[in-house]
């Protein structure tokens, strides 16, 4: 995994409306949450040899905490930035219930967010 700076993780209601230029559905955020991992890793140095593990396993509890407190039924998906240490950010969002769905169909040991996290993260290494 290539080494990651910062990330958010928001929820999102989609608006229903694609931007024309983009091509890109347009979302609302309703509650996020942020990683300084720089931030962690200055006051931690012994998380250092363990990046890719210390950022899946606090983005998935981020996104657990996030859904604990989701506010109402307007809430449909998850979007994530992420910011790497040569400065290029990649954003991805899916609907939470295509989550859920891999959560159903899956391995009974699946992460749906994991598996989200890393599928976007590898789509843009190569």
């Amino acid at each position: 995994m290539k080494r990651i700076k910062e990330l958010r993780i928001s929820l999102l209601e989609k608006e229903g409306t694609k931007s024309e230029e983009e091509g890109k559905e347009n979302y609302i955020i309703r509650s996020s949450a942020n990683l300084a991992v720089e931030k962690v890793l200055e006051q931690h140095p012994e998380f250092i040899d363990r990046h890719d593990e210390l950022v899946l396993e606090t983005s998935n509890a981020m996104f657990g905490d996030l859904i604990k407190m989701k506010p109402e039924e307007i809430i449909n998906s998850v979007g994530i930035w992420i910011t790497f240490d040569d400065n290029q950010i990649i954003e991805n969002a899916i609907d939470l219930e295509t989550l859920e769905k891999i959560q159903e169909y899956g391995a009974e040991d699946v992460e749906p967010f994991k598996e989200f996290f890393k599928m976007t993260v590898e789509e843009n290494e190569s």
